[in-house]
Formats: C-alpha cells, sequence, structure tokens
C-alpha cells in the first residue's frame, strides 16, 4: 500500500494536478471540457478523485491526510460510502454505467480535500502575488469582453462547449484570490489594497451576474476587509488615495460591466445612470405586487422570476421522491430527475434549458437530498461541520467558516458543485488554506 500511496500522492501528480487546476481557474467550464481519448478532462478528474476517495478511506498508509482530521471526518466518509452503496443497489444503478459516476460526484469531489491537504502550503513572494494580479485582471476583462473569435472556434473544435466564466465561477475565482493574497501578506495594508482595487473592479461584475455570488462574496468582503483594518497600519493620506481610487474603480466597473464600451464623457447623470440600472436590473421583482417570498396553497413562492422558478422546481422534486418513497434513500443514480422528464415550459422557462442539456436543479443540498435520500444529506452535513471543527483556533474557524459559508451558499442557489472544476477547485484550497497548516 505504500508504493500505491507514493504514486497516487506522488509530486508528479500533485504537480500535474496542480497545473490542470491552474487552468480550470481561467479558462473555467471550456477547459474541463476538452476531449482526450473520447473522455473529457473532468471525466478524469472525477475518475481520479473516485479511486482517491477510497483509497484514501479504506487503506492504511503513512501520511494519510485524513489522520489530521476530526476522527468524525472519517466516520462521516465511512457512513456516506456505505449509504451510497445501499442507494446504488437500492435504485437498481449500473456499475459499468458512467452515468452512475457522473450524478455521484458529489460523494467523490470530497476526495479533492485530501490533495490540497497534502500539497504544500501555497506560498507567493512580491513577484508572485504581481503576476497573480495580471492574472486576475486577465480573468475580468476576458469576462466582460470574452475571447477571439478564433480562439473561441478551437476552443470550440477540442472541446464540447465554449463557456465563459459564469457567475459562480468568478465568485469561486474571487474568493480565492483574495484569500491568497491576503494570506500572503499576513493582512497588511498592502493586501488591504489589492482587496479594495479587486473588490472594486469584481463585485459590480458579479452583481450583474448572479445575486448570490455578490452576496457571499461581499460577507467574506467585509470580513476580510475587517482583518486587514485591524492589522494594517497606514496614514490618513493612504487612505483617501485608496478610497478615491476604489470609488472610481467601482464606478467604471458598474459601467462597463453593463456597456462593455468606455464612455466618451464621464459625468454625474451617467455615474447615477450605472449605479440605478443595475439595481434595477439585478434587485427589482418581475412580480412587483408580490413580496419576495409568500405562501400559496401550501407552497412557497417568490415575486422574483430567477428565485420562482428554483423554488417550483425544488418542491415538485422533492414532492415526487415523497410520492415515490424514496425521500430517506433517493433516486439513486440512473436516471435525471423527473422534473427534468415532464411538460414544465409553463412556468415560464423550460427546465431542461436553451440547448436542453441541464439536468441540474441548481442546490447543491437539494441534489445530495435527491439523489441519496435524507440519510446523505445528513452525513454530509456532519462531514462539512467536522471539517469545520477540525480547526482548533477560533479565529482560524472563524476565517474556514466564512469561506466554507460563501462556497455553499453560492451552491444553494447553481448547479456549480455538480460541474467538475468548482469542487475541484473548492475542496482543494480548503485543504490547502486551512488544513495543511495542522501538519506543521
Amino acid at each position: 500500500m505504500t508504493k500505491i500511496s507514493q504514486l497516487i500522492y506522488s509530486s508528479f501528480i500533485k504537480s500535474t494536478f496542480f497545473i490542470l487546476l491552474l487552468f480550470s481557474f481561467i479558462f473555467s467550464r471550456s477547459f474541463l471540457g476538452i476531449y482526450i481519448f473520447g473522455f473529457r478532462v473532468g471525466e478524469y478528474l472525477m475518475a481520479f478523485a473516485l479511486v482517491l476517495f477510497v483509497f484514501t478511506l479504506f487503506f492504511k498508509f503513512e501520511n494519510n491526510p485524513l489522520n489530521l482530521l476530526n476522527s468524525k471526518v472519517r466516520l462521516g466518509l465511512t457512513l456516506l460510502f456505505i449509504f451510497f452503496i445501499i442507494t446504488f443497489v437500492y435504485s437498481n444503478s449500473q456499475l459499468t454505467d458512467t452515468y452512475s459516476y457522473k450524478t455521484s460526484t458529489y460523494i467523490w469531489s470530497l476526495s479533492f480535500l485530501f490533495l490540497g491537504m497534502s500539497s504544500k502550503e501555497i506560498k507567493l513572494n512580491k513577484s508572485g502575488i504581481q503576476i497573480f494580479q495580471i492574472l486576475i485582471i486577465f480573468v475580468y476583462v476576458i469576462s466582460i469582453y470574452g475571447y477571439p473569435e478564433g480562439l473561441i472556434d478551437f476552443t470550440l473544435q477540442i472541446s464540447d462547449k465554449y463557456e465563459l466564466h459564469k457567475g459562480s465561477d468568478l465568485a469561486l475565482f474571487y474568493i480565492i484570490s483574495i484569500v491568497v493574497i491576503n494570506r500572503n501578506l499576513s493582512y497588511t495594508f498592502e493586501g488591504f489594497k489589492y482587496l479594495c482595487i479587486n473588490s472594486s473592479l469584481f463585485l459590480p461584475l458579479l452583481l450583474f451576474k448572479s445575486r448570490s455570488a455578490f452576496v457571499a462574496c461581499f460577507i467574506l468582503f467585509i470580513y476580510e476587509f475587517y482583518k486587514c483594518l485591524r492589522n494594517s497600519t497606514f496614514q490618513k493620506k493612504q487612505a483617501l488615495v485608496l478610497l478615491g481610487t476604489s470609488i472610481c474603480l467601482l464606478t467604471i466597473s458598474t459601467y462597463l460591466t453593463q456597456n462593455k464600451a468606455i464612455p466618451e464623457e464621464i459625468n454625474i447623470d451617467l455615474i447615477s445612470k450605472s449605479y440605478s440600472s443595475l439595481s434595477e436590473y439585478r434587485l427589482k421583482h418581475y412580480q412587483q405586487d408580490y413580496p419576495l417570498f409568500y405562501f400559496e396553497d401550501g407552497r412557497v413562492f417568490s415575486g422574483d422570476g430567477n428565485l420562482n422558478w428554483r423554488l417550483i422546481m425544488w418542491q415538485d422534486a422533492i414532492t415526487d421522491n415523497i410520492d415515490d418513497n424514496k425521500l430517506l434513500l433517493g433516486i439513486g443514480y440512473k436516471e435525471m430527475f423527473n422534473v427534468f422528464k415532464v411538460d414544465n415550459t409553463g412556468y415560464g422557462n423550460d427546465r431542461r434549458g436553451i440547448d436542453k442539456l441541464n439536468e441540474q436543479v441548481h442546490n447543491y443540498f437539494v441534489t445530495i437530498l435527491l439523489r441519496g435520500g435524507i440519510f446523505q444529506l445528513i452525513i454530509v452535513l456532519f462531514i462539512l461541520y467536522n471539517i469545520l471543527n477540525s480547526i482548533s483556533l477560533n479565529e482560524s474557524k472563524t476565517s474556514l467558516g466564512i469561506f466554507m459559508f460563501a462556497v455553499l451558499f453560492i451552491s444553494c442557489f447553481d448547479s456549480s458543485m455538480e460541474n467538475s472544476h468548482f469542487p475541484l477547485l473548492f475542496y482543494y484550497f480548503l485543504g490547502n488554506f486551512y488544513l495543511v497548516k495542522k501538519r506543521t
């Protein structure tokens, strides 16, 4: 087992994985869709995640990253695997059907945590941070203007789709970037400058792309802002210059996210219109006479169109499981949810999407409930809670809690955790940021 563990956790594997992680960071879903010998990069990563999960959980070897976690995490992971087998057999899912593993990625993706914990903690010097900042600006610009047509055509030739960073992807990128820079600069004024500048650029873009992503990132921003203020020392002049720069960038970003073109003339009316139009676009209800949440005929609805679409779908899907007596163990892994099989165009938006490929209910925890039942949902919550409890220091636990909350909040309104790149990045950096230090 020692030789196998040395191979799985070898420097070559971790270096290769980090390169793949970096490309996922920059190119998001488009990179994970690249075909190699008939399978996509994301499918290879999830296959590796399954092997990593089973091997790390059930075999003893030196420097097993599980030993650094609360013993209850191992118990939770073991129970999760056992109930996966029970649900798998109960639902007549097929071992030879790749769809069974595609629909159970919420289990296997947890193993990216182990790879993050077993890798060296990410350290950036001043030059490294500057290069990283260039990467941040690059992603910001591409998210607004996209790639050149030639690169798009090339991507479509080698990948299953071309897709820019979605709101959830940008949010995770922002969260990881902010934490990386501040941790490496020890929350000094230098890190505070990066925080203010990057937040001024990204927060309007996030609000334009996704409200849940904006809320999650704004909460993280407030916490990181507080930590920087508490640990930094700076002069009033520096603060005023930074404040002025941040307001200018915030205004420019608010305008660019909606118009893309730089205005010929900037005046008060233009600034006011940019802020008000962004607020109206993202914060108003499509049904003005209805509140954000309301009850009718024993169900929950919303005056907000996007949220209402999700609420109806979640409740329909859960009702299907209850009616089929599958609430405890779930529907398993061999078929899509019934809410995607029935005619639902009456809701004003086909749940399968424009390309008819969507199979996700846009909620991480509802997905677990539907696939694996109440038992698996409780176990996953138990695992996440005890990962948080693996940290002893209150301040570190708070930082980890904010990080986990921000990402999981986004995943309550998006299909992000059902992709391969999003949980890959989340769990890897969760282990590397907050749990790797337990080894030192």
